[in-house]
């Protein structure tokens, strides 16, 4: 049975990101309400998304209709076309230097999500050099980096973030799932416990730690800790990660996926 690990649970919850998250700040918009329409369909109703989008892009929408393209093509999971049209945008762009940014974080999600994550990788490091006190592109480019197994540039991105937010419960669970992946587990432990003093109820810390207890051979521990993160919500990528590990523990002589 394949187990989605908990690296792949971040990259599912990017992909929330992309769908879910604040529209962007366009400095040359004029037609707000067009703008925030556009994005509206883009999300719920995918295939109008793209059309208005692309008819108000060919009536010089400029960069907030190219935006609402792009998102429309994610919803239709048409991840790599929505990948190269942000970072179009972004080469082209006269917005400022965070807005930018805020562009190549969503492009290399984009690429995680259409499985090319050391393309992604590259992109955020340009995101990064915009602007290097944003923790945010730190954080996107670890979970590129541990998609492509590179556990230990990824711990160096999530420490770099943290300096910066040192208060990042996420940013803690997911360089704790690193440290395991690098087989450091007294580090990976020592962000879990920071995390929960932070985010008590943090469902991927409790998959998370689940995994961690269950290779330190503590199933019961890890049990529990699975039970938890699914009674936190059932209907998510954890739970659904937590209940597949816990299949797995019931059955003799099997061993949940790292």
């Amino acid at each position: 049975m394949h187990i989605t690990n908990a690296i792949r649970v971040f990259i599912l919850l990017l992909a929330g990101l992309l769908l879910g998250g604040a529209d962007l700040a366009w400095a040359e918009m004029e037609d707000q309400a067009r703008y925030d329409a556009c994005m509206t369909k883009a999300r719920q109703t995918p295939e109008q998304g793209l059309e208005d989008g692309l008819a108000w892009q060919s009536l010089g929408g400029g960069e907030a209709a190219g935006h609402c393209v792009a998102m429309a093509l994610i919803g239709l999971q048409d991840y790599e076309e929505a990948a190269r049209r942000l970072e179009a945008l972004v080469q082209n762009s006269k917005s400022r230097l965070e807005l930018r940014a805020a562009l190549l974080s969503q492009a290399a999600q984009a690429w995680t999500l259409a499985g090319d994550s050391a393309r992604a990788a590259g992109v955020l490091k340009s995101a990064q050099e915009l602007t290097p006190l944003e923790p945010r592109p730190y954080f996107d480019r670890a979970v590129a980096l541990a998609d492509v197994k590179d556990y230990k540039a990824a711990v160096e991105d999530l420490t770099h973030a943290l300096r910066i937010d040192p208060l990042w419960a996420d940013a803690m669970v997911l360089r704790a799932s690193a440290y395991r992946y690098l087989e450091d587990f007294a580090k990976a432990r020592a962000d879990l416990d920071k995390a929960f003093t932070l985010a008590p109820g943090h469902q991927e810390g409790l998959l998370e730690r689940g995994m961690l207890n269950r290779l330190e051979n503590r199933p019961n521990d890890a049990r529990q800790d699975w039970l938890k993160a699914i009674a936190i919500n059932p209907n998510t990528p954890a739970a659904d990660t937590a209940r597949a590990n816990l299949q797995i523990l019931d059955a003799q002589g099997k061993t949940p996926e790292k």
